[in-house]
């Protein structure tokens, strides 16, 4: 149970992770030793889960915003290589301020 346990929340399978969560839990709470820090226990690693999920969202979105503005400033610089023009202007201005 505890193998299944901690492999669960290595390779981010969640369901079987918040099964053996509900396993643990119930096996602590009859624990005498073990039960007043049962709530604690089971609270952090839940947020230990919720916080490693999210941050596979959080990675996604920031190479998301990486990449929409990798797309800008070379299409900028592909722009800016030519004479200046009304066009390239604005271009190379949205270059300037992208951070890359």
């Amino acid at each position: 149970m505890v193998k299944e346990f901690l492999s669960s929340l290595y390779y981010s399978d969640y369901k079987t992770f918040f099964l053996r969560l509900a396993d643990i839990e119930a096996l602590t709470a009859r624990h005498r030793f073990l039960a007043p820090h049962r709530r604690y226990y089971v609270r952090e690693m839940r947020i230990l889960a919720y916080s490693q999920l999210l941050e596979s969202y959080r990675r996604s979105a920031v190479c998301e915003r990486a990449r929409a503005r990798a797309r800008v400033c070379v299409l900028c610089v592909c722009v800016c290589v030519l004479p200046r023009s009304c066009v390239c202007a604005r271009a190379c201005e949205e270059w300037l301020f992208c951070g890359i």
